[in-house]
């Protein structure tokens, strides 16, 4: 059987929230589920300063056809801490992708491929 992941590559900060300059301190959810940065402390996450990338290099599976992929700011994952969001494909085409997200002047760009895993 025939599975597929998404290797998210990296992470790079174009601008923070209100279009601002600076950082943004950032995590992410996959489907609805913090996933990034790891580590069982919901609060955790990675402090990216404007024109910075952070690399992941973490897979994640995917549960159906396609994956959502959320970015939040602060320690909390309300509406109005939404960095941007996208949705992945497991039918995207080979190689590197790049998505970008944005919300509330915040700009950013997320690095991906989809891995095909033949058991």
């Amino acid at each position: 059987m025939t599975s597929f992941d998404a290797k998210i590559i990296k992470l790079k900060c174009l601008a923070t929230a209100g279009g601002g300059k600076g950082s943004d301190d950032v995590k992410m959810q996959i489907d609805g589920v913090k996933k990034w940065p790891p580590g069982e402390d919901p609060e955790s996450f990675v402090t990216i300063a404007v024109l910075n990338s952070v690399d992941i290099n973490q897979r994640f599976t995917f549960q159906g056809d396609n994956m959502n992929i959320a970015l939040f700011g602060d320690t909390t994952f309300g509406a109005d801490d939404r960095l941007g969001s996208t949705n992945i494909s497991r039918f995207d085409p080979p190689g590197e992708h790049v998505r970008d997200l944005g919300n509330d002047g915040a700009s950013y760009q997320l690095t991906y491929k989809v891995v095909t895993i033949d058991d």
